[in-house]
C-alpha cells in the first residue's frame, strides 16, 4: 500500500525529494500517534478510487495545519483525519463510520452533513466549509474579579475608643466606649464595653466578647462567644446569643460574585468578533471560533435589563442577538449554597443593666441556588423552653417582569401551633422601581427570641420611585403594621431629592402616621457642596399632644481618619445644641 502511495506521489513530477521526506515524516507521525481504533475498514476494491494528498487544511477559514488526506475520484468527497478534526473542534457524530487508512482513523466529508470543499492543486490548500452547528460549543466569560488567596496573618492589637461629653441645663452626661481587638493564631479576639454616667446612672456595660476565625478558602467564618443569628428567610428574626456560630461568609472573598450571571448564546460560521452590550453599554469584545458559543458576564445593574451580542465576521457582516435578564443580589448562582449553624444561650436586654443570658438556643439555615432564576431557603430555630420555628421560602425572577418571593413559617409554643406567610414582588426597570410585600400571622404564631407582645401579626408595604432625568428622584411609600397587642398603624411617606449641582442638593421628605398616635413630620435637607463637607437641614415636625417643633441644624463631619467636626442646632420648641467631635487614632506596635 505504502509503495503505491509513494509511486503515485513521484509520478506527479511536481514533488521534490524534500517533499517526499516531509511526507514520510508525516506518515510516520500519524502511524505512531493513533492506537488501533474500532472503525470500518475500506474495502480493497475502493483503494484505487482515492488519491492521497499532503495539504494545508483550512476549516471555515481557520488554519488547521498540514494534513494527509484522500480525495475520491469524483473530486467531491474527501477523507479527513479524525484527530485533526477534533483539534479543530469539529463535532463528529457517534454514528459516523470510521475509515482506517494506513492505520489512521478518517471520516468522510459526506458523513458530516452539508460541506463545501475547494482544493487548490497548485498551492496544495484544501478549504472545508462546515455548518456552524458542526462544531463543539465554546463558552466565553467576561473577565471578572478572581478569588483572592488566603491572606498572610500578622500579630497585632487595635484599640478603638469613643469619648463624649454632653452638658445642658440641669443635666450632663459622660459616655466612654472601647473595643479591644488582638490577633490570636489565625483569628481575632474582640472585646467591647462602655461606661455611662449621668444624673441617674453610673454603670459599666459589657457589650460583645468573641473570638472570630475567617476561612477564605472555605468561604466560611467560625465565631465563639457573643454573636447575632442569621435566619434563613425574610420571615426569620435575628436574635443575640452567646455560643458557637459557623456559617458561610462570602465577604471574606470580596471578588466573589454570588448572583447568577447574565448569559446569551449564538453561532458563528467563521472566526468572528463578539461585542457584548448591557443596556446599550459596551462591556467587552471577544474573538470566538466557528461554531456555537455562549458568553456570560456579571450584570452591571440591579433589576431588569437587556443583554445584546453583536457578532461581526471577517467579511464585515453583522448579526444581533438579544435577551433579557433580571439581576438581584437575593439570588444565588446555580449550585452555590449558603448556610449557618448556631447553638448557645439567648441574650436579653443587650446594652442594659438587666442584660442576662436565658434559655438554650439553636438555629440552622440553608440557602441554595437551584437555577439561574430560582433560589430556595429553609431554616429552623428554637429554644429548650420556648418557641420552635420552621421557615421555608423561595425567590423567583421572571425577566421583563420582576422578582417574586413567597415564604411560609410554622411555630410550636405553649399557645399551640401557629402559622405565618409572606408574599412579595419587586421590579426595577430603567428609571422606575416598585415593590409590594405583605406578611400575615395568626394569633398563635410565635417567633423564637421575640417577646410575645412584639410579634408582628401583619405587615404591608408598598414603595414606588421614579428617576427624572436631569431633575431628581420622587418616592412614595405606604406601610401598615400591627403587633400582637397593639392596633394597626399606617405610615404614608413622600420624598424628593434633587441631583447634585453647583448649589448643592436638596432632599424633601414628609411622613404622616395614622393609628393610636397621630403625628407628621416635614423635612428639608440641604447639602452644601464645599470642600469642608458642610451640610444644613431644616426639620419641622408635630406629634399628637405636643407643640410643633422646628429645628435648624448645620454640621461638618470629621474627615476620614483624623480631624475635627462640629454641629450647631437652633430650634423652636426643641433643644439648642452645640457639639464638637474629634477623631484620632494611634498605631500600637
Amino acid at each position: 500500500m505504502r509503495s503505491t502511495v509513494i509511486h503515485d506521489i513521484l509520478s506527479k513530477g511536481r514533488f521534490s525529494w524534500i517533499y517526499l521526506i516531509i511526507f514520510i515524516i508525516k506518515l510516520t507521525f500519524y502511524s505512531s500517534a493513533y492506537a488501533q481504533p474500532q472503525g470500518k475498514q475500506m474495502p480493497d476494491r475502493d483503494t484505487r478510487a482515492w488519491k492521497p494528498f499532503l495539504v494545508d487544511l483550512k476549516i471555515n477559514q481557520q488554519d488547521s495545519g498540514s494534513a494527509f488526506v484522500w480525495q475520491h475520484e469524483n473530486g467531491k468527497d474527501w477523507l479527513l483525519p479524525v484527530d485533526l478534526l477534533q483539534r479543530s473542534r469539529v463535532r463528529i457524530p457517534l454514528t459516523v463510520p470510521l475509515v482506517i487508512r494506513e492505520s489512521i482513523n478518517y471520516v468522510s466529508t459526506a458523513s458530516l452533513g452539508k460541506v463545501g470543499t475547494n482544493f487548490s492543486e497548485e498551492n496544495q490548500i484544501l478549504r472545508i466549509d462546515l455548518a456552524s452547528n458542526a462544531f463543539e460549543a465554546s463558552s466565553i466569560k467576561v473577565p471578572i474579579h478572581s478569588l483572592a488567596g488566603t491572606p498572610s496573618m500578622a500579630a497585632g492589637t487595635v484599640i478603638n475608643y469613643d469619648l463624649s461629653f454632653t452638658s445642658g441645663v440641669g443635666r450632663s452626661t459622660e459616655f466612654f466606649s472601647t473595643e479591644f481587638s488582638t490577633g490570636i493564631g489565625t483569628g481575632v479576639f474582640v472585646a467591647s464595653q462602655a461606661y455611662r454616667h449621668d444624673e441617674q446612672n453610673d454603670r459599666f456595660i459589657r457589650l460583645d466578647t468573641n473570638y472570630t476565625l475567617d476561612q477564605p478558602d472555605k468561604l466560611a467564618t467560625f465565631r465563639l462567644g457573643d454573636a447575632i443569628s442569621r435566619p434563613a428567610t425574610t420571615l426569620g428574626r435575628a436574635v443575640r446569643f452567646a455560643g458557637i456560630q459557623y456559617g458561610s461568609n462570602f465577604r471574606v472573598q470580596p471578588g466573589l460574585i454570588t448572583a447568577p450571571l447574565a448569559s446569551l448564546s449564538g453561532q458563528a460560521a467563521v472566526p468572528s468578533m463578539v461585542d457584548l452590550y448591557i443596556n446599550n453599554v459596551l462591556q467587552s469584545s471577544q474573538a470566538v471560533p466557528p461554531g456555537p458559543f455562549s458568553i456570560t458576564t456579571p450584570p452591571m445593574i440591579a433589576g431588569d435589563g437587556e443583554i445584546v451580542m453583536k457578532i461581526r465576521d471577517i467579511s464585515g457582516r453583522e448579526e444581533l442577538i438579544s435577551g433579557r435578564f433580571y439581576s438581584t443580589p437575593y439570588l444565588l448562582s446555580p449550585g452555590l449554597s449558603e448556610f449557618s449553624f448556631e447553638v448557645g444561650t439567648l441574650r436579653k436586654n443587650y446594652g442594659l443593666p438587666e442584660d442576662i443570658y436565658s434559655s438554650v438556643f439553636s438555629s440552622a439555615s440553608y440557602r441554595r441556588g437551584i437555577t439561574e432564576k430560582f433560589t430556595a431557603e429553609i431554616g429552623a430555630q428554637g429554644t429548650t423552653d420556648g418557641t420552635k420555628n420552621i421557615l421555608l421560602s423561595g425567590i423567583r425572577t421572571v425577566p421583563s417582569i420582576g422578582l417574586f418571593n413567597l415564604a411560609v413559617g410554622v411555630s410550636n409554643s405553649d399557645s399551640g401551633p401557629g402559622s405565618q406567610f409572606a408574599a412579595g414582588f419587586e421590579r426595577r426597570s430603567g428609571p422606575m422601581s416598585v415593590s409590594f410585600r405583605t406578611e400575615h400571622a395568626n394569633d398563635k404564631f410565635q417567633q423564637t427570641g421575640v417577646v410575645t407582645n412584639l410579634v408582628m401579626r401583619r405587615l404591608d408595604n408598598a414603595f414606588w420611585n421614579y428617576r427624572f432625568d436631569g431633575l431628581g428622584n420622587l418616592g412614595l411609600s405606604y406601610t401598615q403594621y400591627q403587633r400582637a397587642t397593639t392596633p394597626a398603624t399606617q405610615v404614608f411617606g413622600f420624598s424628593f431629592s434633587t441631583l447634585r449641582s453647583w448649589w448643592g442638593s436638596v432632599v424633601i421628605s414628609a411622613y404622616q402616621t395614622e393609628g393610636p398616635e397621630k403625628n407628621y413630620s416635614i423635612g428639608l435637607f440641604w447639602i452644601i457642596p464645599t470642600n469642608r463637607d458642610i451640610s444644613a437641614s431644616l426639620l419641622h415636625s408635630a406629634a399628637q399632644g405636643s407643640a410643633p417643633a422646628t429645628v435648624l441644624q448645620a454640621q461638618k463631619s470629621p474627615p476620614y481618619g483624623e480631624g475635627i467636626g462640629w454641629r450647631l442646632q437652633a430650634a423652636i420648641n426643641a433643644a439648642q445644641q452645640a457639639s464638637v467631635s474629634w477623631l484620632h487614632f494611634q498605631i500600637i506596635e
